[in-house]
C-alpha cells in the first residue's frame, strides 16, 4: 500500500498492479506467483490463507542501494484487492490477472462491480486463456487490453497488410516498445490501432529520454516504475500541446 500512497502523492492517471488468489480465495496484489522475492516468506501465495499473508513482511527485500532495506519490519503486508480499491475509491486501475489455474478471472470482475469500478478499469492478461476468463466474466462491461496471443496477431497482420481482416477483442495494445529486436511502436502501428479506436499503453519504461520519444510519436499511456519521472513528462507534454509546441 506504501507504493500506490506514494504513487498517488506523484498524480498518477492510474495504478498497474498484478493480482494473484490465495488458498481461501482472497484476490491480493503481488506480482509474483510465489512469496520469496519481495517477502520475508517463500513459496506459492495460492498455497497460503489471507490470514497467514498477514504475517508476511512484504517490505523485507526492498532496497535502492543492495545495503539497506528501509521497509523492513515496519509493518508492510501485502494488500488486498478489496483494500486497495476501498482505500482509492475515485482511482483508475490496470489490474494484470496473472493466476490461470485455479481461475479467479471471475472473483477480480465481481470485485470491480462490488465497488462500482468498472468504468475505470482496464483488465489485462499476459496468457490468452486468462483473458478468455476475463471476457467471459465481464461479458463487455469492463474494458480489456489484448492478450499476447491477439498482440502478435495485430503486429503480423499490419505487416503482412492485412489489418482489414483485424476484429479488436479490447481496447488497448499494451506492449513494450520493441520485442526481440522488432520495433512494436512505431508511426505505423500507431496510426493503425488508433485508426481502430485503441489506445496505446507502453511499458515498463523508466528512462525520461524514452518517454519523451514515446509521447513525442502520441502512445496514450507510460507505464513505469518511477511515477514521478513520468508524470513530470505527461505534464510537460501536455503543456507543449495547450501552447501549441
Amino acid at each position: 500500500m506504501v507504493s500506490f500512497e506514494r504513487a498517488a502523492a506523484c498524480r498518477v492517471d492510474a495504478f498497474e498492479l498484478d493480482v494473484h488468489a490465495t488458498r481461501d480465495g482472497t484476490i491480493v496484489v503481488l506480482h509474483d506467483p510465489t512469496l520469496d522475492r519481495t517477502t520475508d516468506a517463500t513459496g506459492p501465495v495460492r498455497d497460503r490463507t489471507w490470514a497467514e499473508l498477514q504475517g508476511v513482511d512484504a517490505g523485507h527485500w526492498f532496497t535502492t542501494d543492495g545495503e539497506t532495506f528501509p521497509f523492513r519490519g515496519c509493518g508492510v503486508r501485502i494488500p488486498s484487492l478489496a483494500e486497495l480499491f476501498a482505500r482509492f475509491p475515485q482511482a483508475c486501475f490496470n489490474i494484470e490477472v496473472k493466476q490461470a489455474d485455479p481461475e479467479i478471472a471471475r472473483d477480480v470482475v465481481q470485485l470491480v462491480f462490488l465497488y462500482q469500478l468498472a468504468p475505470r478499469v482496464v483488465l489485462a492478461a499476459e496468457h490468452h486463456e486468462i483473458m478468455e476468463q476475463i471476457r467471459a466474466a465481464a461479458e463487455d462491461s469492463i474494458a480489456t487490453s489484448y492478450s499476447s496471443m491477439e498482440v502478435a496477431d495485430f503486429v503480423f497482420k499490419l505487416r503482412d497488410g492485412n489489418l482489414a481482416e483485424h476484429r479488436s477483442p479490447g481496447r488497448a495494445l499494451q506492449i513494450p516498445a520493441s520485442f526481440n529486436g522488432i520495433d512494436l511502436v512505431t508511426a505505423e502501428s500507431l496510426k493503425a490501432a488508433h485508426d481502430r479506436g485503441l489506445e496505446v499503453h507502453v511499458w515498463t519504461v523508466n528512462d525520461r529520454d524514452e518517454m519523451d520519444r514515446l509521447l513525442e510519436m502520441g502512445v496514450d499511456g507510460i507505464i513505469s516504475d518511477l511515477p514521478a519521472i513520468a508524470r513530470e513528462a505527461v505534464d510537460e507534454k501536455r503543456k507543449r500541446r495547450l501552447l501549441g509546441c
